[in-house]
């Protein structure tokens, strides 16, 4: 890889089977689509497995994943193909019972593999090929065990040192992914019964960002596009009954919109909002069960046409293609100028952080941090962390140079080969008091009203020269 970050595709599995991922599909269309018209180009040459590095999906959306990485097809190739199946199977097939249904989707889905392929026996085409940094594009979809229905497996098409997943065909892994109650049996993988993790995992970001630090785990992340299959609506419960509660119940587990805003929420948070793009049908499409493709094609239609939802994507494009939609005028936050206090003062568009970091940097006291909390990281940073700081101010924990291997090991780091510790003792750590003396940090030019004038001189820390 480039000294670029990664980009990420993450894919919400259907909100309904008659409808599919019908709506990410073509909004991810639309995106590949003006791609193609800045590039002079036809959107069939735009292939988004040149664009991400990693897609993850759950339900009919891994499927979607996997056409899209795995077997590198366009946007529209990988939407026209899984119509065409889709149709098959849930009309074509629809007086069929589960199991003669699967044997029918699963014959359909070894042909395509064999026509996208050139090989003769779609058990011969597996998942994994190469390491992740080797990858064109690499994919990871979830699934679970029928036994075990809590936390999701993940089948990738690339290998990675810790839980490796077996090296299925493609097309297994296809069934495991789309297996879901009264639709499909179970798949059968090497005798694990494996069913669709649209059920409690519909919305796979969580763990898309787990497996980007898994697969990529000394790269930063440029770009995450989430694409939903259209927003639910509200959970009803008509009544106390056992059919309505158990219909509230999946209509909750299937639920993804919670999922994507307490994302960011967190994102924005931690000041990386300008990297995450959420695509989700907000109107139309919450009567799954009545709809249609003509209903649901329609309403994605009008949802593309919303001049904010096209600015969205004209950003999700720039942070896709590593252009910055709006260039500030100061320089990085790393990169002081040579009259930073000018250039801060007088910027009023300059993010925050870089209001914050040119102010105190300066100073010659080290490089605060905006956000101090770890990226990803349950825990604080601590002497010995080694990482990498972000632009957006956050310290992103890659190994610690004082704790022994195998208890980093435990918390998912990733240690260096021949590392060894270095011992430190608390004689070897140096405190700031005049700086942990001081209640909070300000500019110079603040003076807090319940301290003096006296107090503020003392402060020399944050005053202007």
């Amino acid at each position: 890889m480039s000294d670029r970050g990664i980009r990420i595709l993450v894919i919400d599995g259907e909100g309904s089977p008659s409808i599919g991922v019908v709506s990410p599909v073509r909004v991810l269309g639309e995106m590949m689509s003006r791609i193609a018209f800045d590039d002079d180009t036809t959107p069939e040459s735009i292939l988004p497995c040149d664009y991400f590095d990693l897609i993850v999906g759950s339900g009919d959306g891994g499927w979607l994943a996997l056409m899209l990485g795995r077997l590198g097809m366009s946007a529209g190739r990988a939407k026209t193909i899984y119509e065409e199946i889709h149709t098959f199977v849930h009309r074509e097939c629809a007086s069929l019972d589960p199991t003669a249904k699967a044997e029918a989707f699963e014959l359909r889905l070894k042909e395509l593999i064999c026509e996208e392929t050139g090989q003769n026996d779609a058990d011969l085409e597996k998942l994994q090929e190469l390491k992740p940094t080797e990858s064109r594009c690499n994919v990871a979809v979830l699934t679970k065990a029928a036994l075990n229905i809590g936390a999701p497996i993940l089948l990738r098409t690339y290998r990675v040192r810790d839980n490796q997943s077996e090296n299925c065909p493609i097309w297994i892994a296809i069934r495991a992914c789309t297996a879901r109650p009264h639709i499909f049996p179970e798949a059968n993988l090497s005798g694990q019964k494996l069913i669709s993790a649209s059920l409690g995992h519909n919305n796979p970001i969580e763990s898309a960002i787990h497996e980007a630090r898994v697969a990529f785990p000394m790269a930063r992340i440029d770009c995450i596009i989430s694409l939903g299959s259209g927003h639910p609506g509200h959970s009803e419960l008509q009544s106390a009954s056992v059919d309505s509660l158990a219909k509230a119940a999946i209509e909750l587990s299937q639920g993804s919109e919670h999922v994507s805003q307490e994302f960011a929420k967190r994102q924005h948070a931690e000041g990386h909002g300008d990297i995450y793009f959420r695509f989700n049908v907000q109107q139309g499409l919450q009567a799954y069960a009545h709809a249609g493709y003509d209903s649901a094609l329609a309403h994605t239609r009008a949802y593309l046409q919303d001049p904010a939802v096209g600015d969205a994507l004209n950003a999700a494009i720039s942070a896709l293609r590593g252009k910055k939609q709006i260039e500030h005028p100061v320089t990085h936050p790393l990169q002081p100028t040579e009259h930073p206090t000018t250039e801060i003062i007088h910027a009023s568009n300059a993010p925050p952080i870089q209001t914050y970091v040119h102010a105190l940097y300066e100073e010659g006291l080290g490089l605060p941090l905006w956000d101090p909390q770890p990226l990803y990281k349950a825990k604080p940073v601590e002497v010995g962390d080694v990482g990498l700081l972000t632009k957006f101010g956050a310290f992103e924990i890659l190994f610690n140079a004082t704790l022994p291997a195998a208890s980093q090991k435990t918390m998912g780091y990733r240690i260096p080969p021949g590392f060894e510790p270095i011992p430190v003792t608390s004689s070897d750590i140096k405190l700031e008091p005049q700086i942990l003396s001081v209640p909070f940090l300000a500019h110079g030019d603040v003076i807090p009203s319940s301290q003096g004038l006296d107090r503020l001189v003392s402060w020399h820390v944050l005053q202007r020269r």
